[in-house]
């Protein structure tokens, strides 16, 4: 050991390891709050102790009498060690570098909401997601929601906020930011009602949820200090009665998994190595659940339905805001004649809720890969509900 230590080579490949290491912490000044700058502040704060460690507090406070050798051997060994971390963490920080030039390494991550218990995406996530591999730009904001930065969560008098509870049709899946309908509702009523009063929209939709679950993000938000006017309702004839029964089985999913979320949020090398064990966001129990939708009964679960949605209504007329539902339509038997489109209709009509509906009118409104309305869908779904929001509902004090 002493010979290799007295070797110059030794100290010149210290110098280049420490050199590259220096280099990715300049790197990582640009990388924030995410895994590989945590990581080489770790690796700072060990270099910190092991100086001193070795160099101070060895030799003088604990007054261990060594010779000139061990001495040379120790300092040695530490400065090795050392070199050793920062080659490691040079190594992890490349490859996290290189995995998030991998499309593989781009999807949303997943996790349960400590205080909802309801499964949404990890907060401050901004990635170019590629379900059904159509690249789509993704930010979520401090709450894990699919909309702007939070900067303001009461009304004024020159303002109309509305809260937009859904799935993933009002998420926006597989489109951009600025092209899911709520983003586009927002321009459109103001353009109705001549940018005389400005309208906030909070996007609160996420996939696989559903009534139950929009309640809970409905108590959340309000617990927090959101004042709302509107509450728009969200509702796909295809499987928002059907997905009552899997919340518990897909919170359990991501539960039982063994990395934690803020990692797999946080590291692109993480996401990139599970790629195949996930599915929009859920380890790959998809298949488990299709099974169980499967061989659920709308009629059993209608009753479950209605009951979660007069709740809802309840609250809503509690806190004097109006509520809102909005139908929208697939193709197949997703549509006003299905039994879960008449269901919807005979439950607004019987409860004095307005029922807005977008028929579907073609396939150019839809991904060619998914049922999922496009860009130019999304539009069309927020001209259709601006129209009947702005007939019905007057801005307070304009």
């Amino acid at each position: 050991m002493h010979n290799i230590l007295k070797s110059p080579w030794f100290y010149i490949l210290g110098i280049g390891i420490f050199g590259i290491g220096l280099f990715n912490v300049i790197l990582a000044i640009g990388l924030e709050n995410d895994l590989a700058w945590w990581l080489l502040g770790v690796i700072g704060v060990v270099v910190m102790i092991v100086m001193i460690a070795s160099f101070w507090l060895v030799p003088n406070t604990i007054r261990v009498r060594l010779t000139q050798q061990r001495s040379a051997d120790l300092k040695g060994g530490f400065l090795l060690s050392l070199l050793v971390i920062m080659a490691f963490g040079s190594v992890l920080l490349n490859l996290e570098r290189y995995a998030r030039d991998i499309p593989s390494s781009q999807w949303l991550v997943y996790y349960v909401h400590p205080e909802m218990r309801v499964l949404m995406p990890y907060p401050q996530q901004s990635l170019t997601d590629l379900g059904w591999s159509v690249p789509h730009l993704v930010t979520t904001n401090e709450e894990g929601f699919r909309d702007s930065p939070i900067t303001d969560l009461t009304n004024t008098t020159d303002e109309i906020s509305i809260l937009s509870l859904g799935d993933s049709y009002t998420f926006g899946f597989a489109v951009d930011d600025d092209e899911t309908y709520p983003y586009f509702l927002e321009r459109e009523l103001e353009q109705i009602l001549d940018n005389r009063v400005d309208v906030n929209i909070y996007n609160s939709g996420v996939l696989w949820w559903t009534i139950d679950n929009q309640i809970k993000v409905y108590d959340y938000l309000l617990s927090q200090g959101y004042e709302f006017d509107v509450i728009t309702l969200g509702y796909f004839p295809g499987n928002d009665i059907l997905e009552l029964e899997q919340n518990e089985f897909l919170r359990a999913a991501l539960e039982d998994d063994p990395i934690p979320a803020s990692l797999m949020a946080s590291s692109a090398l993480l996401r990139w190595r599970r790629y195949t064990q996930f599915l929009f966001g859920l380890p790959l129990y998809r298949n488990d659940v299709e099974e169980i939708r499967n061989d659920l009964d709308v009629d059993s679960l209608a009753p479950i339905y209605e009951d979660y949605f007069i709740e809802l209504l309840n609250r809503v007329q509690e806190n004097d805001q109006q509520l809102y539902v909005l139908r929208i339509d697939g193709p197949g038997n997703y549509g006003e004649t299905s039994k879960t489109g008449i269901f919807i209709t005979n439950l607004t009509t019987r409860y004095d809720v307005p029922l807005v509906t977008i028929p579907y009118r073609d396939e150019d409104y839809l991904h060619p890969l998914d049922a999922h309305y496009s860009a130019q869908g999304n539009q069309h779904v927020a001209q259709a509900f601006a129209e009947q929001i702005a007939s019905a509902y007057q801005a307070p004090n304009q």
